[in-house]
């Protein structure tokens, strides 16, 4: 767990449809991370509904380039922050003025903008930690006053980001003031289903031992959730 604590659980994969606030999957799986379960869910929802959405939404533990070319493959459209965008979102990026993470970037155009205000653009594309990138550097590097503590030792300043087309797409979506918006339907939607199971709904963790029977209490308690939404949508009382 988070806190290096053991402990025998699930890891709880959920998917709200963001029109009606209905829970579409609940499912268990005993991976330790998000990393790889965006396309397993992608696949539950085309194979159960016979329907592709038009975008999925997931926080930065669901992000992988694997993950997000499968979805473009199958036509759907990922709204998924990577680590730099969610520490800007979290508010955990760095002080340092100088940090990647605190640099703009323009998918656009495909550069940098550092502290002083110089662009860094592709100078070329490398192999590095076995991997394609593409390699953003600035030749006004030796007449920056703040080289030593940017550059430090090296003579320019060097950015690396994947070589992929997808990359690049999905960065632009993300920081696209549609995508802005649309993201913030993930917390409302999806954080808010666990907020509701947990404290409405009162379910804590399931009382049962066993993955068969775990996967009943959270099927009964996905139907409760589901029935409350739509009392709500048709403004009824349920007796």
């Amino acid at each position: 767990m988070k806190d290096e604590t053991i402990q025998f659980a699930y890891l709880l994969q959920t998917v709200v449809d963001v029109k009606t606030g209905l829970i579409i999957m609940q499912r268990i799986v005993e991976d330790k991370t998000d990393r790889y379960q965006l396309k397993p869910a992608l696949n539950y929802i085309i194979e159960t509904y016979n329907v592709a959405p038009e975008y999925i939404l997931a926080d930065n533990g669901y992000y992988g380039l694997d993950q997000i070319e499968y979805s473009y493959s199958q036509g759907i459209i990922p709204i998924i922050p990577d680590r730099n965008d969610a520490m800007k979102i979290n508010g955990t990026q760095s002080d340092n003025p100088h940090a990647k993470c605190n640099m703009p970037f323009n998918p656009e155009k495909l550069e940098f903008t550092c502290s002083y205000n110089q662009k860094l653009k592709v100078d070329g594309i490398v192999e590095k930690d076995g991997e394609l990138k593409l390699r953003f550097k600035t030749h006004e590097c030796p007449n920056c006053p703040y080289k030593s503590e940017c550059a430090k030792n090296s003579k320019y300043r060097i950015l690396y980001e994947p070589f992929n087309p997808f990359f690049i797409e999905r960065k632009k979506v993300f920081l696209s003031p549609e995508g802005q918006l649309k993201y913030k339907f993930r917390a409302i939607h999806s954080e808010g289903a666990f907020s509701e199971l947990k404290e409405i709904q009162k379910f804590q963790q399931s009382k049962r031992i066993g993955r068969e029977k775990v996967e009943i209490d959270l099927i009964l308690e996905a139907i409760v959730f589901n029935l409350r939404k739509i009392r709500n949508h048709l403004n009824v009382t349920l007796i």
